[in-house]
């Protein structure tokens, strides 16, 4: 009776610290099935990503606080016809992440430890992708003119996802940025629960920003 008192105390106090780890702020933007990748329209420009132009953040947090980063755009190509995104795919180099919110050896440990296993586990899953199946003039929050879906893989999972960004195509060249949404990293195997005393949130935020001519 005392061990299963104890193992009641421990599961609660569990589910405290984890309601305790406020999530990284923005819209959460649910999972769906991955949905087929049309071919690129015979009509559309293909646009390069300027991959030094482009970015994506990241934020995690934990019950004792937060830490935020970078991952860098390897490669990519959208699909424009007249003035509207109608496809494309762009490659993330997972080996690039980077912590931006410590310094030293505070830094590299958190550095080396998200390539581990624990989470992203680069060198087995050195990029991850995210390719467009659909895109819906909507108006969002924050300034977002369309609503982007397509399948996001990381560490060989791939779900798909809508999000909404705010998309301009000027003079041959386009952006596309979110603000921060989130997803529950749990989907893509990146199960890695913290200490026990600190418990990691299962939301992850990221904020994408890509351009291409």
């Amino acid at each position: 009776m005392k061990n299963l008192f104890n193992n009641l105390m421990f599961f609660a106090a569990v589910g405290i610290m984890a309601s305790c780890s406020q999530a990284p702020a923005g819209e959460e933007v649910k999972t769906e099935e991955t949905k087929e990748v049309k071919a690129a329209d015979a009509e559309a420009k293909t646009l390069t990503v300027d991959a030094a132009a482009s970015s994506m953040n990241w934020e995690g947090s934990k019950v004792t606080g937060k830490h935020s980063g970078t991952v860098k755009i390897k490669s990519g190509t959208l699909q424009v016809k007249g003035t509207e995104l109608v496809g494309g795919s762009f490659v993330i180099d997972m080996t690039s992440i980077t912590v931006t919110d410590l310094k030293d050896k505070a830094k590299a440990d958190l550095e080396g430890h998200l390539k581990t296993g624990d989470f992203f586990e680069v060198e087995k899953f050195a990029e991850g992708k995210f390719e467009i199946t659909g895109v819906k003039a909507e108006a969002g929050a924050e300034g977002a003119t369309h609503l982007i879906s397509g399948n996001l893989t990381l560490k060989d999972k791939s779900h798909g996802v809508s999000i909404p960004a705010t998309v301009k195509i000027e003079n041959g060249e386009m952006t596309a940025t979110t603000a921060q949404f989130t997803i529950d990293r749990q989907n893509w195997g990146i199960k890695y629960a913290g200490k026990k005393d600190d418990l990691i949130n299962d939301k992850m935020g990221i904020k994408l920003s890509i351009k291409a001519k």
